[in-house]
């Protein structure tokens, strides 16, 4: 995703619950949620770096 910030704002808006502040790895930023069904997610927001070499990779334009 382009926007962690967004994307959890919308996760909190649809009755997600946040079960882990985002955070910065080594890949990027990540958050963890939990939707009402009770599915865990982990949300990725990539390094602008790394992105482009995993596109490359997959040949994704």
């Amino acid at each position: 995703m382009d926007d962690l910030d967004a994307t959890q704002t919308l996760l909190e808006q649809g009755g997600a619950e946040i079960i882990a502040p985002s955070r910065d790895v080594s890949t990027g930023r990540l958050v963890f949620s939990r939707h009402p069904d009770g599915v865990v997610i982990e949300w990725l927001e990539w390094r602008s770096d790394i992105w482009e070499q995993v596109k490359a990779a997959l040949s994704v334009t």
